[in-house]
């Protein structure tokens, strides 16, 4: 099996609040014995609960393109049969 390494960027997701809009959901840790689980946030600004499938805040890792770099557009001379 072959392994290739690739390198990556990472990216820290925010859950923002619906009710306040300017707040983070954060995870208090207690999750719902639900099929799938699903865990209990807390906004840090208005209180709201809300539960997630996940944990917020998360890391998110993106793996990192190599710029393209590409040649400028040229015009095409036209050919003629003149020197």
């Amino acid at each position: 099996m072959p392994i290739k390494k690739v390198e990556v960027v990472p990216f820290l997701e925010k859950w923002i609040c619906d009710s306040c809009g300017k707040g983070e959901m954060e995870s208090v840790n207690i999750q719902l014995l639900s099929n799938p689980p699903k865990t209990k946030h807390i906004c840090n600004n208005c209180g709201k609960v809300e539960y997630s499938l996940g944990a917020y805040p998360t890391y998110v890792f993106v793996e990192k393109k190599k710029p393209v770099v590409r040649k400028p557009r040229t015009r095409k001379q036209k050919q003629t049969g003149k020197p």
